[in-house]
């Protein structure tokens, strides 16, 4: 197809007309001389070779630009355009690009490592050929061109293939990636209402340079007033084409700003104060302290978990008291997760709550004070400062050189008061004995009371005496009935006795970590304990996100019954120790090796009281929550800013302060199931 066109040429300060000349654009599938005339480029996901016909004289030098549908750029001509220059060789009459020229998926690069803003956006584009002089002492410009004759496509319309996490508190923003086909640098992304209308609470803008065909970035930026719940996301092209992710985006409720106090004894009824934005409470919000860590003992996370009564919110909903009763609660620094629900909005701080118990436990009692092996026994623990999820164990210490402990762990502990456990225990037969008993609340602190219960032998099974009784006739021969076959009658009175023996049981070999069940990333712990001379002793653990055991450390225990193995894991830890010999297991009791995360920060001041918070954080987990704070004068901390970790363990975000003064600055993670909580160190920081 032939294209009309207007050469200009600009000679001194006028412009003088040429003839109406002939130029075509042709996509060449060959050699350019054997392909055929058509205005059309493949798609923008690859370079496409373009040649151009022309009877325009040009000089090498020479460039070629695009002007078509985008709207972010300036008025071009008269029309709306996204011009791209391709810079290539031109010979007089015929411009032909070279094959990597010009290339459609990302023609604006700001340098080699530096992508533009994307893909060509789809639709109809104008062409003009400029040259850099158009006659001697004069500038260059434009020699030649055609309108609406170039045509660029989209394989397929925008398509996402993967939505994992598109989730944004209200009054946050995060940069979010798509993974998808189709996408361009205008592609236009609309979040949806539950009735298919845009949510104009909900801004999805642009992020330049790191939109590619196959992968979408925008930043979404809820308004603190956005409504929390799911949403879905349109996605539309400059030609048209369009598709939605149903119910792919998350709004969250806005985090607690502030809870106080922060740390509380488990010996009484206690009011805490929720902070958050105005309107955030009301009489029908529902708080708890969620019990957040992975050390429950003999309990789980729900049972640990403690509800607040006697709501009070502000007129302004901005703030909420109410009344917790620790009595009993499970002792744990950093453990408790505060959240408010009001609804179907849960609000959740980004600190943590902490319940402490001075003292350890004491026994005074166990009741009964013995027990048969073998049998399953319920029974009562007498003592002080027992909390909720206390695990109770039962010790027993033989030898005298080298003494080895058999642990064996209550199935079941029912915490009736702090100083009543009830618990439920099976001892394995043939361990009979004096019995220490242990209990251990969920802060570590631990209370050994020796000689507190005894096992005895299982009563034995009923003799069996089968008998079986015939009486011989006295006479040398069979007796016999007239009429009747012979019936020979036997005596015979054999008595057998049989007693059930015991099964044999395998020693229960023990665990224990040091020099804490609490470490951070990078840093190691010992795991050791006693089993059976000459078994194999298996550490069977799993460690988050995962939940199966597997091995991960074996070894033949030597005569003096001991082992030990160094450890190091990226995530809180499940373990346990297993013996194996002459056809027998038996297992240890499980232990939590809780893992910290550990991350470093950096500030820079790049303006006016803006400033740039960067560092690392371990394990790098890609999406991680990293809040950035302030300390007031008083101790209390405010939030500045938020980020998210990168995929190479990196977070990287600014905020701009509206006032100033000196405050100490420091990054956080909460805690979760991965993970447990921990702070950077503090960095000192003249606003201004």
């Amino acid at each position: 197809m032939r294209t009309t066109v207007r050469r200009r040429l600009a000679a001194g300060g006028g412009l003088l007309s040429a003839a109406l000349v002939a130029g075509s654009l042709v996509v060449a599938a060959g050699p350019a001389s054997a392909a055929a005339s058509t205005n059309d480029v493949p798609v923008n996901s690859a370079a496409s070779r373009v040649t151009f016909s022309t009877t325009a004289r040009v000089v090498t030098g020479s460039s070629v630009v695009f002007t078509g549908p985008s709207t972010s750029v300036a008025v071009v001509d008269g029309a709306r355009s996204a011009t791209f220059t391709s810079s290539v060789d031109m010979n007089n009459g015929a411009m032909t690009a070279p094959s990597t020229q010009p290339d459609f998926t990302d023609p604006d690069p700001v340098s080699a490592t530096a992508p533009g803003p994307g893909p060509v956006d789809p639709g109809r584009y104008s062409v003009e050929f400029d040259a850099p002089v158009l006659a001697p002492g004069v500038g260059g410009g434009r020699v030649d061109g055609c309108v609406d004759c170039l045509s660029i496509t989209t394989p397929t319309a925008p398509t996402v293939t993967g939505s994992t996490g598109l989730q944004v508190e209200a009054g946050g923003s995060r940069e979010l990636a798509l993974p998808g086909t189709g996408f361009a640098r205008s592609t236009r992304v609309e979040v949806l209402k539950a009735d298919g209308t845009s949510d104009v609470a909900v801004s999805a803008s642009g992020v330049p340079g790191k939109t590619t065909p196959t992968r979408l970035t925008r930043t979404f930026t809820p308004a603190p007033a956005a409504t929390p719940g799911v949403r879905s996301i349109r996605f539309t092209n400059t030609d048209g084409q369009t598709t939605t992710c149903a119910g792919c985006f998350t709004v969250l409720a806005p985090s607690l700003s502030a809870v106080s106090p922060r740390a509380a004894a488990n010996s009484g009824p206690i009011d805490l104060t929720f902070t958050g934005p105005a309107g955030t409470f009301t009489g029908a919000s529902r708080p708890v302290l969620q019990y957040a860590s992975d050390v429950v003992g003999s309990a789980n996370r729900a049972a640990l978990s403690v509800s607040g009564t006697n709501v009070r919110p502000s007129a302004d909903g901005s703030t909420l008291v109410a009344t917790f009763d620790l009595t009993g609660a499970a002792p744990r620094t950093d453990g408790y997760l505060p959240a408010v629900t009001t609804g179907s909005a849960t609000n959740v701080s980004n600190d943590r709550f902490s319940v402490t118990q001075p003292a350890a436990p004491t026994v005074t009692g166990v009741t009964p004070a013995t027990g048969e092996a073998g049998r399953t026994l319920t029974l009562q623990v007498a003592g002080t400062g027992f909390a909720r999820g206390a695990a109770v164990a039962f010790e027993q210490t033989t030898g005298t050189v080298t003494t080895t402990t058999t642990s064996v762990p209550a199935s079941a502990v029912d915490y009736r008061s702090t100083s009543l456990l009830v618990v439920t225990v099976t001892f394995p037969a043939g361990s009979t004995g004096a019995y220490a008993v242990r209990v251990t609340n969920t802060d570590g602190k631990t209370v050994v009371r020796p000689a507190s219960f005894t096992v005895t032998a299982a009563s034995p099974s009923p003799s069996v005496s089968p008998t079986s009784s015939a009486t011989r006739s006295p006479s040398a021969g069979p007796t016999t009935t007239p009429g009747a076959s012979a019936t020979p009658t036997v005596s015979s009175s054999p008595t057998r006795s049989a007693t059930a023996s015991p099964t044999p049981a395998l020693q229960q070999p023990t665990i224990d970590v040091s020099p804490s069940t609490i470490v951070a990333v990078q840093q190691k712990a010992t795991v050791f304990g006693t089993a059976p001379p000459g078994s194999l002793l298996e550490i069977r653990a799993y460690s988050r996100p995962s939940t199966t055991f597997t091995t991960v450390r074996s070894v033949t225990v030597g005569p003096d019954g001991q082992y030990s193995f160094v450890v190091g894991p990226s995530g809180n830890t499940r373990l346990f120790a297993r013996s194996t010999q002459g056809g027998l297991t038996s297992d240890s009791r499980q232990v939590v090796l809780t893992v910290r995360t550990s991350l470093n920060l950096k500030v820079a001041r790049t303006g006016t009281r803006t400033y740039r918070f960067t560092g690392s954080l371990l394990p790098k987990r890609p999406g991680q929550l990293i809040t950035v704070f302030y300390e007031r004068s008083d101790g209390s901390r405010v939030i500045a800013a938020r980020a998210r970790n990168a995929a190479d363990g990196t977070y990287n975000v600014s905020r701009t302060f509206t006032g100033g003064g000196t405050f100490t600055l420091f990054t956080g993670t909460g805690t979760d199931n991965n993970n447990a909580a921990n702070n950077s160190n503090r960095v000192r920081v003249a606003i201004r």
